[in-house]
């Protein structure tokens, strides 16, 4: 039987947005400070964030077991 597929909010994790002008990209940047546990909130482009949530990690490559 096939696994269900289940959206993913990208925007679950994020607790602020901001819009900063980049000199060396010479752009505006979307940032989202993000925090997915119990770590310091962090300012991250909206893009890289994407980006992160698009990749599947299998779980013999994470350091921790799940509990």
């Amino acid at each position: 039987m096939e696994k269900p597929f289940t959206m993913i909010n990208p925007l679950s994790h994020v607790k602020n947005v901001r819009t900063v002008y980049d000199k060396f990209y010479q752009k505006n940047v979307k940032e989202v400070l993000v925090q997915f546990l119990d770590e310091d909130p962090a300012w991250i482009p909206y893009e890289t964030l994407l980006s992160m949530l698009s990749l599947s990690i299998e779980n013999d490559y994470t350091e921790w077991k799940d509990l």
